[in-house]
Protein backbone atom coordinates (compact mmCIF):
# COMPACT_ATOMS: atom_id res chain seq x y z
CA UNK A 1 0.00 0.00 0.00
CA UNK A 2 3.20 2.40 0.70
CA UNK A 3 4.47 1.58 -2.40
CA UNK A 4 1.57 2.40 -4.64
CA UNK A 5 0.92 5.80 -2.47
CA UNK A 6 4.37 6.43 -3.15
CA UNK A 7 3.89 5.72 -7.19
CA UNK A 8 0.72 8.04 -7.13
CA UNK A 9 2.88 11.06 -5.82
CA UNK A 10 5.87 10.50 -7.61
CA UNK A 11 3.67 10.21 -10.65
CA UNK A 12 1.61 13.88 -10.01
CA UNK A 13 4.59 14.93 -9.84
CA UNK A 14 6.24 14.33 -12.68
CA UNK A 15 3.09 15.48 -14.43
CA UNK A 16 2.94 18.98 -12.39
CA UNK A 17 6.52 19.54 -13.12
CA UNK A 18 5.83 18.74 -17.32
CA UNK A 19 2.55 20.86 -17.04
CA UNK A 20 5.32 23.73 -15.69
CA UNK A 21 7.39 23.50 -17.97
CA UNK A 22 5.05 23.58 -20.56
CA UNK A 23 3.88 27.32 -19.28
CA UNK A 24 7.03 28.01 -19.16
CA UNK A 25 7.52 27.27 -22.95
CA UNK A 26 4.36 28.64 -23.93
CA UNK A 27 5.10 31.93 -21.98
CA UNK A 28 8.44 32.20 -23.59
CA UNK A 29 6.64 32.57 -26.67
CA UNK A 30 4.02 34.33 -26.14
CA UNK A 31 6.43 36.60 -24.78
CA UNK A 32 8.68 36.67 -27.50
CA UNK A 33 6.00 37.46 -30.19
CA UNK A 34 4.79 40.16 -28.22
CA UNK A 35 8.58 41.56 -28.08
CA UNK A 36 9.58 40.49 -31.41
CA UNK A 37 6.48 41.19 -33.21
CA UNK A 38 6.64 44.67 -32.71
CA UNK A 39 10.14 45.36 -34.16
CA UNK A 40 10.42 45.50 -38.06
CA UNK A 41 11.41 43.02 -39.81
CA UNK A 42 15.32 42.95 -40.69
CA UNK A 43 16.48 41.07 -43.45
CA UNK A 44 19.88 39.85 -43.11
CA UNK A 45 22.10 39.25 -45.75
CA UNK A 46 22.60 35.17 -45.82
CA UNK A 47 24.90 33.03 -48.54
CA UNK A 48 22.86 33.10 -51.21
CA UNK A 49 22.51 37.08 -51.25
CA UNK A 50 26.53 37.70 -51.57
CA UNK A 51 27.34 39.65 -54.55
CA UNK A 52 23.53 40.39 -55.08
CA UNK A 53 22.13 43.76 -54.35
CA UNK A 54 18.12 42.72 -53.51
CA UNK A 55 15.10 45.21 -52.74
CA UNK A 56 12.21 43.27 -51.00
CA UNK A 57 8.56 44.22 -51.26
CA UNK A 58 8.73 44.45 -54.44
CA UNK A 59 11.75 41.83 -55.01
CA UNK A 60 14.29 42.69 -57.24
CA UNK A 61 17.86 41.56 -57.40
CA UNK A 62 20.73 43.70 -58.99
CA UNK A 63 24.68 42.95 -59.78
CA UNK A 64 27.40 44.19 -57.25
CA UNK A 65 29.75 45.83 -60.07
CA UNK A 66 30.65 49.12 -58.95
CA UNK A 67 28.69 52.25 -60.85
CA UNK A 68 25.86 49.99 -61.37
CA UNK A 69 22.82 51.72 -60.96
CA UNK A 70 19.45 51.56 -61.94
CA UNK A 71 15.20 52.15 -60.92
CA UNK A 72 13.66 50.76 -58.18
CA UNK A 73 10.22 50.39 -57.84
CA UNK A 74 9.61 51.85 -53.54
CA UNK A 75 10.79 48.49 -51.92
CA UNK A 76 10.56 48.17 -48.42
CA UNK A 77 13.77 47.15 -47.41
CA UNK A 78 16.96 46.48 -49.21
CA UNK A 79 19.90 43.64 -48.22
CA UNK A 80 23.33 44.23 -49.65
CA UNK A 81 25.02 41.51 -50.35
CA UNK A 82 27.47 43.40 -51.58
CA UNK A 83 31.40 43.99 -50.19
CA UNK A 84 30.91 47.97 -51.03
CA UNK A 85 28.29 50.44 -49.92
CA UNK A 86 25.35 51.04 -51.69
CA UNK A 87 23.46 54.35 -51.69
CA UNK A 88 19.47 54.80 -52.35
CA UNK A 89 18.01 57.95 -53.72
CA UNK A 90 14.23 59.59 -53.24
CA UNK A 91 14.24 60.25 -57.02
CA UNK A 92 14.59 57.93 -59.81
CA UNK A 93 18.11 59.79 -61.15
CA UNK A 94 20.36 59.42 -58.39
CA UNK A 95 20.05 62.37 -57.26
CA UNK A 96 18.19 64.39 -53.88
CA UNK A 97 18.06 62.90 -50.64
CA UNK A 98 20.02 59.67 -50.25
CA UNK A 99 20.67 56.85 -48.02
CA UNK A 100 23.55 54.68 -47.48
CA UNK A 101 23.72 51.14 -47.10
CA UNK A 102 27.11 49.39 -45.24
CA UNK A 103 28.25 46.41 -47.30
CA UNK A 104 27.19 43.26 -46.54
CA UNK A 105 24.36 44.69 -44.05
CA UNK A 106 20.58 44.60 -44.31
CA UNK A 107 17.67 47.26 -43.52
CA UNK A 108 14.88 47.41 -41.60
CA UNK A 109 11.81 49.15 -43.27
CA UNK A 110 11.98 51.94 -45.01
CA UNK A 111 10.15 55.06 -44.06
CA UNK A 112 11.42 57.00 -47.65
CA UNK A 113 10.11 56.25 -50.71
CA UNK A 114 13.55 55.71 -52.44
CA UNK A 115 13.39 55.57 -56.07
CA UNK A 116 16.77 54.63 -57.54
CA UNK A 117 20.05 53.14 -56.25
CA UNK A 118 23.73 52.87 -57.10
CA UNK A 119 26.77 50.97 -56.23
CA UNK A 120 29.74 52.30 -55.08
CA UNK A 121 33.26 50.86 -54.43
CA UNK A 122 33.54 51.84 -51.27
CA UNK A 123 34.20 48.69 -49.13
CA UNK A 124 33.84 51.01 -45.82
CA UNK A 125 31.03 50.95 -43.53
CA UNK A 126 28.54 54.14 -44.00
Amino acid sequence: MKQAFSFRLTHLHERSIRLTLMMVVLATVIMGVMVFGALPFTPTAHANDVDTLTFVSPNSSHSCSPGNQGQISAPQSAINGCDTRVFVFSTDHESGSSLCISPNTSTGTFHTRWLSFKVTSNTSRC
